[in-house]
């Protein structure tokens, strides 16, 4: 004998009324995700005719500071996603933004020594400082170098922070993630830096980094893939697009990270299987406004 259900609005059956009222709920979100999809006439995503010059520092300081919110308290699967990826692409692309404007500032500083024009002290140190953070020599800046410079300063695709975020950091909802704001399973060796793993070799010393801010995560991982000499092929990969004319993608990026984790191309695979599942290739593309600091 089938079981009676009770009926409900519109004489749906109570159970079926629910599950609808279940998939309104996630369209709004997919809605409100894809309204704050990027939207602005003026450049690519990840080009510097994107960027405004002056950073909005109320704004900058804002999503530097967000707490990282509570993902394993949003129950439905796909909502829970959009969330995650909403806030880890806020925080991406206010970093991108300022590699774009440190960009823009070393391409003009180029052109002036190419027309042997002085730099005078303050651009000359900013640049100096530019290189010491990227790690290469201040002490002859010249075409070449500055050259090498914008090789490793440069962005990093939403698409694929996002894809790494929630493969590191199981959605946000891992102990080192909610912890010590590690989005990206990023070690250090100093005793005591960090989080010591459970599973750790009783021979091994490393730490789960800690952060203060999921903010520093994000800028300390875009950062080591940009310095790091196990990262020098997507550098290459990227620099090659940039040649090209290309748009920078997740999904052409992936195969950089071959040394990203001991699991190689299959960790690769892992990594482009969420950008193609959750069609996160969009927001490499898509043209950008300010993003929200409402990822909560």
């Amino acid at each position: 004998m089938g079981v009676a259900y009770k009926r409900g609005w519109l004489g749906l059956p109570l159970p079926g009324l629910l599950g609808l009222l279940a998939l309104l709920a996630l369209l709004v979100v997919a809605g409100l995700w894809l309204a704050s999809a990027p939207s602005r006439p003026d450049g690519a995503a990840l080009d510097e005719r994107s960027v405004s010059l002056e950073e909005d520092t109320a704004y900058a300081q804002r999503v530097r500071s967000m707490p990282l919110p509570t993902f394993a308290d949003i129950t439905e699967s796909g909502a829970r996603k959009l969330a995650f990826f909403k806030f880890i692409r806020t925080l991406v692309t206010l970093e991108n933004h300022a590699i774009l404007r440190n960009r823009l500032f070393v391409k003009a500083q180029q052109a002036d020594i190419a027309r042997n024009r002085s730099l005078g002290d303050a651009r000359q140190q900013r640049l100096e400082a530019l290189l010491d953070r990227y790690a290469l020599d201040s002490a002859d800046i010249d075409p070449q170098t500055l050259q090498d410079l914008l090789r490793r300063m440069d962005v990093i695709p939403p698409s694929l922070a996002m894809a790494q975020a929630a493969n590191e950091s199981a959605w946000g909802t891992s102990r080192f993630a909610v912890e010590g704001n590690n989005l990206f399973g990023q070690w250090c060796v100093r005793p005591g830096c960090g989080i010591k793993p459970a599973q750790r070799a009783a021979n091994a010393t490393h730490e789960v980094r800690r952060f203060k801010y999921p903010f520093e995560s994000v800028a300390a991982y875009i950062h080591n893939l940009n310095t790091h000499a196990a990262y020098r092929e997507l550098r290459g990969l990227r620099a090659g697009m940039r040649d090209a004319g290309q748009p920078i993608t997740g999904m052409e990026l992936a195969p950089g990270l071959i040394d990203y984790s001991e699991r190689g191309t299959v960790y690769v695979a892992a990594i482009q299987n969420l950008i193609t599942s959750n069609r996160l290739t969009r927001a490499d593309l898509a043209k950008p406004a300010k993003p929200s600091t409402n990822a909560q």
